[in-house]
């Protein structure tokens, strides 16, 4: 409804979907940066905007990316980040959900850190075959596939966790699981 509306800063596009409200999601990357860092504002003319969804395909099959830090509000959709072969480094701390398949084929992903008030969908990092590090601290469930084929050794759950789905790490390399 407000596509008219859409803005850019620093190569990624923003459309309002609540103006009276002051809420955007992220809906195109067209930057070349090394490094990106979303948080949970972004301004925009003056105008301080909540960041909701990281919508689908968004950053996918970005070779430029090495590291991002995700503060945003609401979910990360569905391939967002999908094949995005040079991301290295990934912090989320979101208020909503990683979509299926939202980090899958990220071959060259070394370390992630997330903090997210949902699920972790199915799939959500399948095939990150470059995975070697990653803490988890979620309020929701870890989805089927979720980190298959990941070479990751060790992982450290919070208290909160409420459910791991099956074949969740299928083929990985843990030597080491740690509950509170």
């Amino acid at each position: 409804e407000y596509l008219s509306s859409m803005f850019s800063v620093n190569g990624v596009r923003y459309v309002p979907v609540n103006p009276s409200e002051r809420t955007c999601d992220i809906i195109n990357y067209a930057g070349d940066s090394t490094s990106l860092n979303i948080g949970k504002t972004v301004s925009y003319k003056n105008i301080t905007m909540t960041v909701q969804k990281i919508m689908p395909y968004t950053f996918s099959k970005n070779k430029d990316l090495k590291e991002v830090v995700l503060e945003n509000n609401g979910n990360i959709e569905k391939k967002a980040f999908w094949e995005s072969d040079g991301l290295q480094n990934a912090t989320i701390s979101n208020n909503g959900n990683i979509g299926e398949y939202a980090f899958s084929n990220c071959s060259s992903l070394q370390k992630a850190a997330i903090s997210c008030n949902g699920d972790i969908g199915e799939y959500a990092f399948d095939e990150c075959t470059g995975l070697q590090e990653i803490k988890v601290s979620n309020n929701g469930n870890i989805g089927e596939y979720a980190f298959r084929e990941s070479p990751l050794s060790s992982i450290n759950f919070p208290s909160t966790l409420e459910d791991i789905d099956e074949y969740a790490f299928q083929s990985c390399k843990l030597t080491s699981v740690s509950f509170p």
